[in-house]
C-alpha cells in the first residue's frame, strides 16, 4: 500500500464514469515519479462533477496537464508532473490508499490569490528575522577574525 504523503506524479490515463447515485466522475490513474518512496507505483483518483466539486475537479485536471478546453478529450492530461496527496481511508474493514488532492507541482497547491508577491515575501522575511536571528540575504557579514600563526599552540 502506498504510504501517506505528498508525491510527484504524472497522469497515465483516464476514464469517465457514473456513480450509483447518478453523479458523473473522471477516474485518472497516476504514476508516482518522486517522493519518499513508491516510485513507479500507480494509484487512481476520482474527480466528481457535482455542483460543489466541479470547479476543484477541473482545477485538478489542469494541474495534471489538461489544456482546459474540451473535457471529453482531456487533451494534455499527463503532459506534466503534478503533486498528489495520498491518505488512507477505511471501507468495509479494510484500509485503502486514496488520492485526496491533485495540486500544482512545486506550488504546494496554493489557490488563487494565496501566493505571496515579492514585496510581501520581503516583509515576511524581515518579520521572521527577529525569530531566526538571520541577516537579510545579500547583507554583508562580519569579517572573520584575523588568523595569527603565533597563536596556534602546536
Amino acid at each position: 500500500m502506498i504510504a501517506r504523503g505528498t508525491y510527484t506524479a504524472r497522469a497515465q490515463g483516464f476514464e469517465f464514469g457514473v456513480t450509483a447515485k447518478d453523479s458523473d466522475f473522471v477516474s485518472v490513474e497516476f504514476e508516482i515519479r518522486g517522493g519518499p518512496a513508491h516510485v513507479g507505483d500507480r494509484i487512481g483518483w476520482r474527480g466528481y462533477f457535482t455542483e460543489k466539486t466541479t470547479d476543484r475537479t477541473l482545477e485538478s485536471l489542469k494541474h495534471a496537464g489538461w489544456d482546459g478546453r474540451d473535457v471529453m478529450l482531456l487533451q494534455g492530461l499527463g503532459s506534466r508532473d503534478c503533486q498528489i496527496v495520498v491518505d488512507h481511508e477505511e471501507y468495509d474493514g479494510k484500509t485503502y490508499a486514496r488520492v485526496q488532492w491533485v495540486n500544482a507541482h512545486g506550488g504546494g497547491g496554493l489557490g488563487p490569490g494565496q501566493q505571496m508577491d515579492e514585496a510581501r515575501k520581503r516583509a515576511f522575511a524581515a518579520r521572521m528575522r527577529r525569530f531566526t536571528g538571520g541577516a537579510p540575504a545579500g547583507a554583508p557579514t562580519a569579517p572573520a577574525p584575523a588568523f595569527d600563526e603565533d597563536d596556534v599552540p602546536f
